[in-house]
């Protein structure tokens, strides 16, 4: 049922966490104007504690002055009846979490190029935040949090976007994050995060890891039973390579695995490096993906979207050919002409092949059930305390 709010028109709620809950709603105007928005408006319960209502005014503070094709975009904040509100783009699609779990249902996983088009879309914005300046020019320092698939949208027009900036923080934010208190979805942390020590910009470079690592493989990295064995696993920094699960070419899986480096100083010093390093492992491994590519993924992965729009329908199967055409067309390296190619691999750049084995497992659905942290030495030693510090759980969008 549509309601009134203001100057917005709600029409059916989306999604509710533990501080939030948000619609999708239609911005009315004059002259007949109308947009798509969605409005995150804090929940009633919660409405009058001046201390959750600091935190959400200040997310929107921060997100309204971020401007980049790959960050859905603030409008608004404002009030209704006591009730604050933020108006937002509205991505007409699903999350990266959608997506990974509606293929491991139809027993398949996300190409290699596909992951690297959304991994190097979600770079670019993550790098273009961190260096982020305000007016004056001075940087704004601000480390996302809270990258994880949920986070990731990707739009039924081929579009990616990361939202939710609402755990960022930023040199100048009013309520800076107490010591030894944890913010962010447990398993997307990163080590140092779960530690409660300070962050950089390279904790969100691990978390994108994450999100690379599973991607790939269909299953989840660092998540547990309880939140204190997530948060102990994450800790102990071990994740197998991706190519102890699924086929994957060498270079990719390097990349992956020096996002997720326990030690910071061993990982990508920046977003973009490790866009960098995606975008040559796609050139010399002749991968082509492009905006029309993701529209068409999306649109055949979830058709129900679109039954009985003929004009969709066509637009979607003429983009999928368009992209299988272009796989057809890619070189085919001299080592590789000697026997048949295999369906599940790609052409790779000369390094040294990696043996593979069979997990030690049956494959995990994409849900909360175990999965195995691998058997990998850390990088560093040290033998941290076996305690779990105070955990603030996010809200679960």
């Amino acid at each position: 049922m549509v309601t009134t709010f203001g100057r917005y028109q709600l029409i059916e709620r989306i999604g509710i966490g533990g501080m939030a809950e948000v619609f999708r709603a239609t911005q009315r105007g004059a002259a007949g104007f109308e947009r798509a928005v969605a409005i995150k408006r804090i929940l009633p319960q919660i409405a009058a504690d001046p201390q959750v209502v600091a935190m959400f005014v200040e997310e929107a503070k921060l997100a309204v002055q971020l401007a980049h094709p790959n960050i859905a975009q603030v409008f608004d904040l404002g009030e209704v009846d006591g009730s604050y509100f933020i108006a937002m783009e509205y991505v007409d699609g699903h999350s990266a979490e959608t997506l990974i779990q509606r293929l491991v249902e139809q027993g398949r996983r996300l190409p290699f190029d596909a992951v690297c088009h959304i991994l190097c879309e979600v770079a670019e914005a993550l790098h273009y935040a961190h260096f982020a300046e305000d007016s004056a020019g001075r940087p704004l320092g601000i480390i996302h949090r809270d990258v994880s698939p949920q986070n990731i949208l990707l739009s039924f027009g081929g579009e990616v976007k990361v939202i939710d900036f609402g755990l960022a923080k930023a040199a100048n934010r009013l309520s800076q994050t107490q010591d030894g208190i944890v913010k962010g979805k447990l398993a997307y942390l990163s080590p140092e995060q779960a530690h409660g020590k300070t962050i950089d910009r390279r904790s969100d470079v691990f978390a994108l890891g994450i999100c690379a690592w599973e991607m790939l493989t269909g299953r989840r990295a660092f998540k547990r039973d309880d939140d204190r064995e997530t948060v102990l696993a994450v800790r102990a920094g071990r994740v197998e390579r991706v190519g102890e699960h699924v086929p994957v070419p060498p270079a990719l899986d390097l990349v992956v695995m020096r996002a997720l480096a326990k030690n910071r100083d061993k990982r990508y010093r920046t977003a973009l490096e490790m866009k960098e390093h995606l975008t040559r492992f796609a050139r010399t491994a002749g991968l082509r993906f492009e905006r029309s590519d993701l529209r068409a993924l999306m649109r055949e992965t979830f058709p129900e979207r679109f039954r009985g729009e003929p004009v969709a329908d066509a637009i979607a199967l003429v983009t999928r050919k368009k992209a299988e055409r272009r796989r057809k067309r890619r070189p085919v390296s001299p080592a590789k002409k000697a026997k048949a190619p295999s369906t599940d691999t790609v052409v790779e750049p000369a390094v040294p092949l990696v043996r593979r084995r069979p997990p030690s497992r049956e494959q995990h659905a994409w849900d909360d059930a175990e999965t195995d942290p691998g058997t990998a030495p850390p990088e560093d030693a040290g033998h941290d305390e076996d305690t779990v510090p105070t955990i603030v759980l996010p809200e679960d969008r």
